[in-house]
């Protein structure tokens, strides 16, 4: 292939590679003038999808402690601190994997079942514990490289090769809902943090004492340890 060939614009890539029905959501006018595809909110899953699509989860010297966390979170999700550490020590080692395979961008049923499995998994933590931010930070960053297009800092490395892009703009989405629900950007409201400013100050101080308990409650949730 000469070199010419090789040099493909990604703008022009952008413009014909992706298939209009994976460019969901409303068109927005940016600050240039130029219109872009901004991504309709996807719902996070809210249950751990099972059976999980890595094999060493359900056979081999690792299984065992996999499935004794798994089933505890699943018994008690609101309780059982240990178990979603442990748990989560897990999703991170996966995700690491997955990240190094160089498969995230490249169509594949496989890596689809785990990109899946892996947000499934931090959804369901997120949806007993809304105030965790440290894992919606996490998610945020998986979700922003997995909706990474050709030409973006995370995403694919060469512009030549074949992108799955119902993953990246389904991430998107996902994404948009993770910000809208974090930041309050949409309604003000939706996450429960940002009160209405009422002038109720009796009202409003027990509701904010009341805030204040249900955060050290779970206080007890941290992240897991980062080798």
């Amino acid at each position: 292939m000469d070199e010419e060939d090789e040099d493909v614009n990604v703008n022009q890539l952008m413009d014909t590679d992706i298939p209009r029905q994976h460019q969901f959501g409303a068109d927005s006018t940016g600050i240039d003038g130029t219109t872009a595809i901004v991504a309709e909110p996807q719902p996070l899953p809210t249950r751990i999808v099972t059976p999980s699509p890595y094999g060493h989860h359900t056979r081999g010297p690792s299984s065992a402690r996999f499935r004794n966390a798994l089933g505890r979170v699943t018994t008690h999700p609101t309780s059982d601190a240990e178990a979603w550490t442990a748990l989560f020590t897990e999703v991170q080692t996966c995700w690491k994997q997955l990240q190094q395979s160089g498969q995230l961008h490249l169509p594949s049923a496989d890596t689809q079942a785990k990109f899946d499995w892996l947000v499934s998994c931090y959804g369901s933590l997120l949806q007993h514990f809304p105030y965790a931010v440290s894992y919606w930070v996490q998610l945020g960053e998986i979700l922003l490289e997995a909706s990474a297009q050709p030409g973006e800092p995370a995403g694919p490395k060469s512009v030549t090769t074949a992108v799955d892009t119902s993953r990246a703009w389904l991430a998107e989405g996902q994404l948009e809902q993770v910000l809208r629900q974090t930041l309050n950007y949409k309604t003000g409201a939706e996450f429960g943090i940002v009160w209405d400013s009422v002038d109720e100050t009796a009202d409003n101080d027990g509701k904010q004492a009341n805030d204040d308990d249900h955060l050290r409650e779970l206080s007890f949730l941290h992240p897991p340890q980062q080798n």
